[in-house]
């Protein structure tokens, strides 16, 4: 990597960890309204809920290790060897990202096998990928732990690469489920259109949110390695765009019970759900 790139991607490293620590103000937030508003949740809802926040706390303080390694240790010292060389704290934010984005697209398979009332194929596709993903990115954390630098997790494009390539086609398999089982015209539920749609828009829009990341990662990864710098902002922010869209999915439903206490029409998709009544059944629903 020319010197060009390695000062170019320490500006685009800083550029993404202040987006990525305003994401995990965001998180806390959002965390903060889970607790208030689902008391009663299931016990492993809760219990994976507490531990993704914990993994992203412990992501963010990796992240913090090796900006202060940036710009306190090598603040006098601009040799490759000092700015290259990456602390274990950077390679753990590597190995949890992977694991946070395993974790939640596993949650998002789970509600796949629900809404298309046990669609084997496709919550087989969903569960595949984003195990082939996870397979793929910690193989690349533990190569790129052999040397420890910088420039040995840019070279890794089979399994980086191939990651970040999975993690994409994972979301789009996911957001368009979500949008073709949740769909009015197939649904037939007319009166349930408000809530469905504004869950569905939730959905949607953080699944493009994340799937539009994993894309500007795999299309990195692909250019020269001159360029490979702009792997940086987009890698920080990409686990905590998928816990941020986990929780607003989950948070969704309290505008959703809401409408339905005003409506008169109550709902329930178990965790992200809806029931109804004067309207189809659940089963109509694909829904539990």
């Amino acid at each position: 990597m020319s010197d060009v790139s390695l000062t170019q991607g320490w500006e685009a490293f800083f550029l993404g960890f202040t987006v990525t620590l305003c994401m995990y103000g965001i998180t806390l937030g959002q965390v903060g309204f889970y607790i208030r508003s689902f008391p009663c949740d299931p016990k492993a809802l809760k219990i994976m809920v507490l531990t993704l926040i914990t993994m992203d706390t412990f992501h963010s303080y990796g992240l913090l290790v090796y900006v202060r390694q940036l710009f306190v240790s090598c603040h006098r010292n601009a040799a490759p060897a000092c700015l290259a060389y990456l602390p274990w704290q950077a390679f753990m934010t590597l190995g949890l990202s992977y694991s946070t984005i395993f974790f939640v697209q596993s949650f998002y398979a789970h509600r796949v096998w629900i809404i298309s009332s046990g669609n084997k194929w496709i919550t087989f596709a969903v569960s595949a990928t984003t195990c082939v993903q996870y397979v793929f990115g910690m193989w690349c954390m533990v190569e790129s732990l052999q040397t420890r630098t910088l420039l040995a997790v840019y070279k890794s494009l089979p399994k980086c690469g191939t990651a970040s390539g999975m993690g994409t086609f994972c979301d789009i398999l996911i957001t368009a489920s979500f949008f073709y089982y949740l769909s009015p015209q197939r649904t037939g539920v007319k009166r349930a259109a408000t809530p469905i749609q504004q869950l569905l828009h939730v959905v949607v829009t953080t699944g493009l949110f994340t799937c539009l990341l994993s894309m500007i990662m795999f299309i990195s990864y692909l250019t020269q390695i001159d360029t490979a710098y702009m792997i940086g902002p987009p890698g920080q922010a990409l686990s905590k765009s998928y816990i941020n869209s986990m929780l607003a999915v989950l948070n969704a439903r309290r505008s959703i019970r809401e409408h339905s206490r005003h409506s008169r029409v109550t709902y329930r998709l178990s965790t992200i759900a809806l029931s109804t009544v004067g309207a189809p059944s659940r089963e109509s629903l694909g829904l539990p």
